[in-house]
This record gives C-alpha cells, structure tokens and sequence, in this order.
C-alpha cells in the first residue's frame, strides 16, 4: 500500500518549459528523487527507481476535513463531467475533483459501459455514478465527488489547491547599468499530497530522500525561493485507508480493465488502449543536464493526471523509460504512476 506525504512549499514551484503546470508530475518526482540517489550515492534506491520498483503520483490537490486531509483527483472529462454538473445543477465553471473512493467508482462505471461509444456510454456512466457517489459543493468554482459514505464528513470542507501566478523583476543590464523588466510565471502553492509506492526495505532511504529533495528543491527558479517544501508522513481518515488499498503501480495494473492514473503515461505505451481511453494530452520538452552540457528533449507526448485509461488485455504493463541528456551528463524520465483500479 502506498505511502502518503504531505508536502508543504515555502512559496510555490515552477515546472514545465514554456506554460507552469499546476501540479508537480509524477514523472518529475521520480526523476528528482533519482538525482538526489545519484548525487548522495544511494545505488540501491537510484537502481530500484530505474528499474521500475518505485511508483509515485503527482503532487495531488487537497481537502482539509477537520483533523484529516483527503487525496483529490483532477479528473478531466469533459462530457462526463458536462452530465455530473446537469444532475448536480452545477455551473459551466465547476471543476470537479474526485476522492479516492469516487476515482475506483468511476473505473468500476467505466468498466460497466465497456464497449459503448457516444452519448450512451455518457449516460451508461453517469447513471452508474449516481447510484453509488455524490458530489459536494467546496466553494464557489470546486465540487468534490466523493462515495455516499464521505459525503458527511466533507460538507464544509476546504479544498487546496495551487494557483497560477506571477511576479515582475529586474534583471540589469552591465553594460548600461540599467533594468530590464521580465515576468517569472510559476503555480503557488502550500500543501499538497504525494502517494509513493515503494519496496518496503527502501522506505526510510526514500523518506530522506524526499527530505533532501525538498532542501534542493523540484523544478525551476530554485535561486528564487521556489521549489522548496518540507515533507511529512500523514495518516488518512478510515474511509481513504480503504480505498488507498486500491492504488497501485501501473505495472500491477488489472488486465482489460479501466484505472484511474494519477501521474503521466507516454502515448508510446503498447500496454494502453488509447482509443478506448480517455484522457488530456500534454507535451514534455525542455532542457537536461547542467549548464555546461545541456542538451534539449522532446517533444514527448503523455497522457496527463486524471486519465481514465484501459489496460490492454493479455498486455504486461510494465515502467517506461526514456534516457535524454547525453554520455557526459545522462537524464532519465522513469514512467511508473500511481493508478486507482476499480477491482
């Protein structure tokens, strides 16, 4: 069973090349977790990261719910979410997050409409889902679907989320001496959640490499206070304990079944089938390597946190891994999300 951190940032983080993403990709973590190995000489950890054995989720959204914090799924699907908000009367601008618990009803909903297309498998799902979660209004743009027996306890709950901002500097100039304004984009953010998965021999050697991380920082603009946060392990309510049971590796994903993922599959993946999933895509590419060999990568296509996507069947779903860099300063992008499984 995973384990939960909170993570707590000083001011924010920037990650992505031209557009900041708003949640820390799964894929970025186990890539940073694997430079701090490196770089303190931790083998074991660094192999196992490489290998596979370590799985991670992106950095996840929160609702604080008295004494807990419940995980939050950013699930984008458009016309499923379009029924949810006409059966809840909610507005176009409602984002819809999903708990846990409502991530594996919406895999066991997708599992049912199997084979459906259009307007059917919309209504098929969204019928399945009106038997078994509900959603909770959690402020004026945010509702929460979550399982019938979370319902009380999240009313009046507040979701956390980060948010996109920026700030104007100077740079100067000096052969002028004089300043050049720029702007730095970046999401700020305060506590999140991270759910990592990981033999359990490496736990303590994963819980201070986390710790490390987060004195150096993930992402970009460290000089400038961001990407840096401090790390905690927290437990979950009772009613999240039970539904973490149903997360796990992608690698150990059920066969022909729909899984909620809650990091980033590349498009290249064979263990997908991506015409019978659902998903938004976004482009990785960027710059690896220290200043004096930085070599640029990409552009990279995944399927992005919130993915609702089907297992092949009879497929070995497995970690994939993309070298980028080059032989003085080699980089690794290790694909192993978190997904939330119906069954």
């Amino acid at each position: 069973m995973p384990a939960v951190y909170a993570v707590e940032f000083t001011k924010g983080f920037r990650i992505g090349y031209r557009k900041p993403e708003l949640w820390p990709p799964a894929s970025t973590v186990l890539r940073s977790l694997a430079s701090v190995a490196a770089m303190v000489g931790d083998k074991p950890l660094l192999d196992s990261i490489l290998r596979g054995d370590v799985a991670a989720s992106a950095m996840l959204p929160l609702a604080r719910c008295g004494n807990y914090v419940k995980p939050l799924v950013p699930v984008r699907l458009g016309a499923v979410a379009g029924a949810l908000r006409r059966a809840g009367g909610r507005g176009r601008k409602v984002e819809y997050y999903f708990t846990l618990s409502a991530a594996a009803e919406l895999a066991r909903a997708f599992d049912s409409a199997a084979g459906l297309r259009g307007r059917q498998l919309v209504e098929t799902i969204a019928a399945s889902l009106a038997g078994s979660v509900e959603d909770v209004y959690a402020g004026e743009d945010v509702a929460v679907v979550c399982g019938k027996q979370e319902a009380g306890s999240l009313k009046g709950a507040v979701v956390v989320k980060p948010q996109p901002a920026s700030e104007h500097r100077n740079a100067i100039d000096r052969m002028t001496g004089s300043a050049v304004p720029f702007v730095v984009t970046y999401a700020r953010a305060g506590r999140m959640l991270l759910l990592l998965d990981s033999p359990p021999d490496l736990e303590e050697s994963l819980k201070r490499t986390l710790k490390l991380l987060g004195e150096l920082g993930i992402g970009g603009l460290r000089s400038r206070g961001l990407g840096r946060f401090s790390s905690e392990l927290v437990a979950l309510a009772p009613d999240d304990a039970q539904a973490l049971s149903r997360v796990r590796p992608f690698s150990r994903a059920p066969s022909g079944r729909y899984v909620v993922v809650l990091g980033e599959l590349p498009i290249f993946s064979n263990a997908v089938e991506w015409d019978s999933s659902f998903f938004d895509a976004s482009v990785v590419a960027g710059f690896a390597g220290p200043p004096y060999a930085q070599t640029t990568f990409g552009p990279l296509v995944v399927a992005v946190l919130g993915a609702v996507v089907k297992v092949r069947s009879g497929a070995t779903p497995r970690a994939d891994r993309l070298d980028v860099g080059s032989e003085l300063a080699p980089s690794t992008f290790v694909f192993n999300p978190l997904v939330v499984a119906g069954e």
